[in-house]
């Protein structure tokens, strides 16, 4: 009786889950085109040309593999105020 109930309450988020597993790959495509166009205008965006990015291969093949040291200056930017560097905005610290 309480399962049942429970299912009836819970049957909407139950379909949620159940499509994130079905579209997975779709949900990851559209993650990374909204982080890519949310972060298109900032200096790293325009650097690696984000606007241009429209698959996973082509991120993977531009976007090179970057230490932390090597962002270290950027991020001293942004921690003094200056907006749009790694992400767009002035972060919040």
């Amino acid at each position: 009786m309480l399962t049942a109930i429970a299912r009836k309450f819970l049957s909407k988020r139950i379909r949620q889950i159940e499509s994130f597993s079905v579209d997975f790959e779709q949900i990851q495509r559209n993650q990374l085109s909204y982080l890519l166009v949310s972060a298109g205008e900032t200096e790293f965006g325009k650097k690696y040309k984000f606007n241009e990015i429209k698959t996973p291969d082509v991120f993977s093949s531009r976007i090179p593999i970057i230490e932390y040291d090597s962002l270290v200056p950027q991020i001293d930017r942004m921690l003094q105020g200056e907006e749009d560097v790694l992400w767009k905005g002035r972060i919040k610290h």
